[in-house]
């Protein structure tokens, strides 16, 4: 941003910040339709498509208010004369889009905030109260899930749980200015660098959503290699069977220990083992059980983050549940 302003927009996307717009404060009459986003991780900006036209309310900005909701932003400019136009940013596309206004034409001065999903409006008289659900909160989902292949170092498997009414589009953001636009592609990493990765579908009538994963960040060191393999949930290879209320796992998500309970009525040997995604035996252990309730403690400490299988076998049968070791 090269000029001083006033009156710009500015909101947070999935631990990104973003500002534009405004007045320049040179020329106030001058509306500037720049828009930016910060990285905080990599400390540093990068210039976005400018704002659309039209963006601004006939009456320049003067009452304005942002919120976020399902990895968009969105902004809502009111003005006394009825300009109560609503705008969605779409951060993986780098998009705008005129969204259906508040059917209020008297909202001036507004307050702003999401919950969830969902974003409300209110403005400073306290008299009028808005509730805003984004198109894809109720019909489509661009949610997936990534895990740490515990065999292969730096790299990673997302699990494709989107869901819409299909055939659903698809395009995914590696993080790294590249993209693809196939249900299960893959990708490597060819710089050094922290990278975040996000989603967005568009189902065929018409639901779009966009998801973008928090709790990894894919890293490439200078000397190794980083990269990402996308399955669908069948490929995961690892099935639950909750087939006694007896066998309870905790706790799960789990970190340096596990706990096993289960019951016996008889003493028997059983195997252990914790099986990682792509079903190598991570921990083997054959005991014995007691009569009565049983529970054994497994150290996780040196079991790299992931999704995992306990299976506990003896010669009444199997049980076996998931569990996520962070």
């Amino acid at each position: 941003m090269d000029s001083f302003r006033c009156q710009a927009i500015a909101f947070s996307i999935n631990g990104k910040g973003y500002i534009g717009g405004g007045l320049n404060r040179n020329i106030y009459t001058c509306e500037e339709d720049d828009f930016w986003e910060y990285d905080p991780i990599a400390n540093n900006w990068t210039q976005k498509g400018n704002l659309p036209t039209g963006f601004y309310g006939n009456n320049t900005q003067y009452s304005q208010t942002t919120f976020t909701a399902n990895g968009k932003g969105y902004y809502f400019d009111s003005e006394s004369h009825g300009d109560n136009k609503l705008w969605e940013y779409n951060p993986i596309t780098d998009t705008w889009i005129q969204k259906t206004a508040i059917p209020d034409s008297t909202f001036n001065y507004d307050i702003s905030f999401n919950i969830g999903n969902k974003g409300y409006l209110g403005d400073n008289t306290g008299q009028r109260f808005w509730e805003y659900t984004p198109d894809s909160t109720t019909s489509c989902s661009a949610q997936f899930t990534m895990y740490a292949d515990t065999f292969q170092a730096h790299h990673y498997y997302i699990v494709n749980n989107a869901s819409g009414t299909g055939p659903l589009t698809y395009l995914w953001s590696w993080g790294d200015s590249y993209f693809s636009t196939s249900a299960y592609p893959s990708h490597s990493y060819g710089d050094t660098g922290i990278y975040n990765i996000c989603l967005t579908i568009t189902d065929t009538v018409g639901c779009q959503s966009t998801y973008c994963d928090t709790s990894y960040h894919v890293v490439r060191t200078k000397n190794g290699l980083a990269s990402v393999t996308v399955i669908t949930p069948s490929q995961v290879g690892i099935t639950e069977i909750n087939n006694s209320n007896a066998f309870v796992v905790y706790p799960n998500p789990a970190h340096d220990n596990l706990s096993i309970a289960f019951s016996s009525n008889k003493k028997q040997t059983y195997s252990l083992r914790l099986i990682d995604i792509t079903g190598r035996i991570v921990i083997n252990n054959d005991q014995t059980t007691i009569i009565g309730n049983n529970e054994i403690e497994l150290n996780l400490s040196t079991v790299p983050r992931g999704l995992y299988l306990i299976l506990v076998q003896n010669g009444d049968g199997t049980m076996q549940k998931k569990i996520v070791v962070e």
